[in-house]
């Protein structure tokens, strides 16, 4: 069940052609029937004239400030775009995790990270492949291919002809 104050989109009943919207809305969560149906509002709080089952809702955004706050206010990282300062006090250009907006992307330094994986991950994205990893193959499926032999197949039919050839002769001989 989503949480009361959530934003959702309904399935749109009324759709006629694939050219109409799928779905509409938003609509604000404000309690539930006893069928475990939804009771929606819209953006002017008006009540929808309809309650609306739990599979023609599409969750858009949760009641709860911010999914990514955790205990102690540690956010979660989506990645890391730049870093500015030398080898010994590096610091990282983080976008954070639901937090969209240029403005919200903040310098921070190595040691405010929990984890060292996601500034592993943006020297990995910078340098390329001059990592410690092995490098990667030569095709794009990391195989590395044989060039074709036309003799090999010629000879390969070849064979089967002659095997071919040897159980007729066997046949007609008994």
């Amino acid at each position: 069940m989503y949480p009361i104050g959530s934003k959702v989109m309904i399935v749109n009943v009324y759709r006629q052609s694939k050219l109409d919207e799928r779905y509409s809305g938003p609509f604000t969560i404000k309690g539930y029937t006893k069928n475990k149906s939804y009771i929606l509002t819209d953006r002017l709080d008006n009540l929808l004239s309809r309650d609306v089952p739990t599979q023609q809702i599409k969750l858009i955004q949760s009641s709860a400030a911010s999914q990514n706050v955790v205990k102690d206010k540690h956010y979660e990282v989506q990645a890391i775009i730049a870093h500015r300062g030398g080898p010994i006090n590096y610091e990282y250009l983080v976008h954070w995790l639901g937090y969209n907006d240029e403005a919200d992307h903040t310098w921070q330094t190595a040691s405010d990270f929990d984890s060292s994986l996601h500034i592993e991950l943006y020297w990995q994205r910078r340098n390329g492949n001059n990592t410690k990893a092995a490098p990667l193959a030569k095709t794009v499926n990391h195989t590395i291919r044989k060039k074709a032999n036309r003799d090999k197949h010629s000879n390969k039919n070849a064979h089967i002809i002659t095997r071919s050839q040897r159980l007729l002769e066997a046949k007609q001989q008994k």
